[in-house]
């Protein structure tokens, strides 16, 4: 596990924060996603577009964390992903969208990845109160939100996406997304996985 640091003091620095637990889209693929959804963002400018820095696929959304639970919340992420071996994922090549409002691209069935849902569900739950823990969970990749009074046309959530390479999940993140909008969501902790996968 590695944790964000506070140079000044040397340790760990927990602000209150709106946390969830992501796996990363490395650059490459969000490379070739923003290449096919080029023509979606012209035909549908007034959208609020994600930009690839911030592609991810939320496991776990944890909401507001007390900066008390925060060390907890990283130590029961790294547990879980230290004894889940890296797996293969794709883009399934979907476009969806939630009550019209969110466009997102789906992703091809993953046993794995459900697993590791379903395993940091479990360890968070002893940390915080999940305010989704009784939400199936559903994974995709947010590329768009309408603005306030608007809607995603249809014809987006009719269009496909081609299907960009299929990477490998080598480690979860905890990422933030308080304060204000960066280039990035910062990381909290990113925790490898597999060093303890079958043991």
């Amino acid at each position: 596990m590695t944790a964000v640091t506070d140079p000044r003091r040397g340790a760990v620095a927990h602000p209150a924060a709106r946390l969830f637990v992501a796996v990363a889209v490395p650059p490459t693929v969000g490379a070739a996603v923003a290449e096919g959804i080029a023509p979606l963002r012209a035909a549908a400018p007034t959208l609020r577009w994600v930009a690839p820095p911030r592609y991810h696929l939320t496991v776990v959304f944890l909401g507001a964390v007390d900066p008390a639970a925060m060390d907890a919340v990283a130590t029961a992420v790294a547990a879980v992903s230290v004894g889940t071996a890296p797996f293969p994922l794709r883009l399934d090549g979907r476009l969806a969208t939630f009550g019209r409002t969110v466009l997102w691209a789906g992703v091809a069935p993953s046993p794995p990845l459900a697993r590791l849902a379903g395993a940091l569900r479990t360890a968070l739950s002893t940390c915080v109160a999940l305010p989704d823990a009784d939400r199936p969970f559903a994974a995709h990749l947010t590329l768009a939100r309408a603005r306030r009074g608007e809607r995603v046309p249809a014809a987006l959530a009719g269009a496909s996406l081609p299907a960009p390479p299929a990477w490998q999940v080598a480690d979860t993140v905890v990422l933030s997304s308080s304060g204000p909008a960066r280039a990035s969501y910062p990381v909290v902790a990113r925790c490898p996985l597999g060093a303890g996968a079958g043991a």
